[in-house]
C-alpha cells in the first residue's frame, strides 16, 4: 500500500478478515513510521479496535514504539483507551513488557494514567509487579506517580504480587522507592482475595493464582512463604517485614511448615525474628511445633525449643501433642532431651530455693 493507491479510493480502515487488524494496527505493530504518517494523512482512524480489542496505540505499546506512541498521541490517540474485555490500557501491556520509554511516553501525555485500573481493579503496577518486569516498576513510581497501595480485587497489592510470585527485586523497588506498606493485611470483606484457588467459573478470569484456601488476612510474607520462594522471604525480613499471625491465627511460621518449607521455617527462626512460635490458630488450634514434629522436621524442632517453643502445648485437649505426634527418631531424641533439660533446670531452681533458706 502506497499513497497512489490510497487516492484511488482504498479504504484505509477495512480489517482483515478473521481478526479485523487494520493497515494502521500493523504498522504500528511492526513500528513503521512512514507508512502510518502515509495512513493517518489519508484518514485512518487511530482508536479503531480490531475483533479482538486492540487499539494502533496498545500494538505500539506492547512492541516497544515509542516513537510510534508519541505520534498517535499528538495525532489525538486515546491513552486511556481500554481493552473491551480486561479493560487494560496500553500502559498495561507497556508495564508487562518492560516498555521502559513507552511508560515514560504514555505518562508525560497523561500523568493520571499511571493508576488507570482494569477489569477486576489492577493497575499497570500490579501487571509488572506480577510479571517481574523491575525496570516498569520504577517507570511506573518515578515518571508516572503509580498508587503503590491500590488494592487489585479489592485486597491485593502490587507487593502482594510480587511476593507470591517470588520477585525480590521487585519487592525491595515497591518498599524502597515506593514505600510500600511491607506488612498490608489483606482485608475481609465479599471479596476472597488473590489467595484462592479458582474453580471453573474464574477460568478465563485475569490474574489467576495458586495461593492458599484462605485468603483473607494474608501478608505479602505470608505468600512469598507459602511459594516457597525462600529468597523472597529472606528479603521481606530484611526490609523489616513483620511475622503477623494475621490469618485466623496463622503465622508465615506456621505456614511454612503446614506446606513443607522447612529452609524457609528456619529463616523465619533466625536470630532476632519475632517469629511467634506459641501462636496457635483460632479454629484448629494448630501451632508450629507439632507440624514440624509431625513431619520430622528435627532441625527446626530444636531450633522452636531454642526459641521458647512450649513443648507442653495442647491441641484438641490433649497436653504435649508436639511430643505425642513425633514419629522421627532423632525429634524424639530432641524432646526427651530437653524434657531432661526442663527438669534438671526445675530441680536445680527447688534446690537453689532451699539453700536461701
Amino acid at each position: 500500500m502506497d499513497s497512489a493507491r490510497l487516492k484511488h479510493g482504498v479504504d484505509v480502515d477495512v480489517g482483515k478478515a478473521g481478526d479485523g487488524l487494520t493497515a494502521l494496527i500493523i504498522a504500528c505493530s511492526l513500528g513503521h513510521l512512514e507508512m502510518i504518517d502515509i495512513l493517518l494523512k489519508h484518514g485512518a482512524d487511530f482508536d479503531l479496535m480490531s475483533k479482538n480489542g486492540i487499539t494502533p496505540l496498545m500494538a505500539a505499546a506492547s512492541f516497544g514504539h515509542a516513537n510510534v506512541v508519541d505520534k498517535l498521541l499528538s495525532s489525538g490517540a486515546l491513552a486511556e483507551a481500554a481493552h473491551p474485555f480486561a479493560k487494560t490500557t496500553a500502559l498495561h501491556f507497556a508495564s508487562e513488557m518492560g516498555n521502559v520509554d513507552v511508560i515514560k511516553a504514555l505518562c508525560r501525555h497523561e500523568p493520571k494514567l499511571g493508576d488507570a485500573r482494569n477489569k477486576i481493579g489492577g493497575t499497570p503496577l500490579h501487571t509488572a509487579a506480577d510479571t517481574n518486569q523491575t525496570a516498569s516498576v520504577r517507570s511506573l513510581l518515578g515518571y508516572c506517580r503509580s498508587n503503590v497501595e491500590i488494592l487489585m480485587n479489592g485486597d491485593t497489592t502490587p507487593l502482594y504480587l510480587a511476593s507470591q510470585r517470588g520477585f525480590s527485586e521487585v519487592i525491595e523497588t515497591l518498599v524502597v522507592d515506593g514505600g510500600a506498606n511491607i506488612d498490608f493485611i489483606m482485608p475481609t470483606g465479599r471479596f476472597k482475595g488473590e489467595l484462592q484457588a479458582y474453580g471453573a467459573d474464574r477460568a478465563k478470569h485475569a490474574y489467576q493464582q495458586k495461593n492458599t484456601e484462605i485468603g483473607n488476612g494474608a501478608t505479602a510474607l505470608h505468600a512469598a512463604v507459602e511459594n516457597g520462594h525462600l529468597l523472597a522471604t529472606r528479603t521481606l525480613l530484611r526490609l523489616g517485614a513483620k511475622q503477623l499471625p494475621s490469618m485466623r491465627g496463622a503465622s508465615p511460621l506456621l505456614i511454612a511448615l503446614q506446606y513443607k518449607h522447612p529452609r524457609i521455617a528456619m529463616a523465619l527462626l533466625s536470630k532476632n525474628r519475632e517469629a511467634q512460635v506459641n501462636v496457635a490458630t483460632k479454629h484448629d488450634g494448630m501451632f508450629p511445633l507439632f507440624v514440624a514434629s509431625r513431619y520430622g522436621y528435627h532441625k527446626v524442632v530444636q531450633r522452636l525449643l531454642n526459641r521458647g517453643a512450649n513443648a507442653s502445648q495442647t491441641l484438641n485437649g490433649q497436653p504435649y501433642a508436639a511430643i505425642r505426634a513425633a514419629t522421627n527418631t532423632r525429634v524424639k531424641k530432641i524432646f526427651d532431651e530437653h524434657m531432661k533439660s526442663m527438669k534438671g533446670s526445675h530441680h536445680h531452681r527447688k534446690a537453689t530455693k532451699k539453700d536461701k533458706v
